[in-house]
């Protein structure tokens, strides 16, 4: 695998300053775990001179589990997911699929927003689509161009077209 071409880095602590980063570097990635974008750019797969990690937005990083509503933040890592109690509590099917997903490595870095985006050139599957699916509510989904909210089904569809 090649080193690493030079990148500048944006690090946004808030929403806002990740989607004015977005909108200043169209060409840019979104950079969490990096388990698979990484991999990606040391292959030549993909070219992007501006990565913004998002590991520093609070809003990216919480997990809400309750009786009737889960949200759960791009930027959270798997195994976050799979080891939080109000998840396991009132979602243990959503905290058993993303324990059960690669190895611990991948799951202690990956994150469920890098896994719904994810790119099949560098892994067989990915586990966040049937997650969102399991869970038979409406996902919300943030993203730094804009914000939708959309039943399961639809949100499995998009997943599956990969509009990330």
């Amino acid at each position: 695998m090649d080193a690493l071409p030079e990148l500048r880095l944006i690090r946004p602590t808030t929403l806002d300053e990740a989607i004015a980063a977005r909108a200043r570097h169209p060409e840019s990635r979104l950079l969490g775990g990096g388990t698979d974008l990484v991999v990606n750019i040391r292959r030549g797969i993909v070219a992007s001179p501006v990565l913004i990690e998002v590991n520093q937005i609070h809003e990216l990083r919480t997990i809400k589990a309750d009786a009737h509503t889960l949200e759960i933040g791009a930027a959270v890592t798997l195994a976050e997911l799979a080891a939080h109690a109000q998840v396991r509590a009132h979602y243990p099917v959503v905290a058993q699929a993303a324990d059960f997903i690669a190895g611990p490595t991948h799951r202690n870095m990956g994150t469920v927003g890098g896994n719904l985006c994810l790119d099949s050139t560098t892994k067989a599957n990915g586990g966040a689509p049937p997650i969102i699916i399991a869970s038979r509510r409406q996902a919300k989904f943030a993203m730094l161009r804009r914000r939708a909210v959309v039943s399961a089904s639809r949100a499995s569809a998009a997943i599956s077209r990969r509009r990330c």
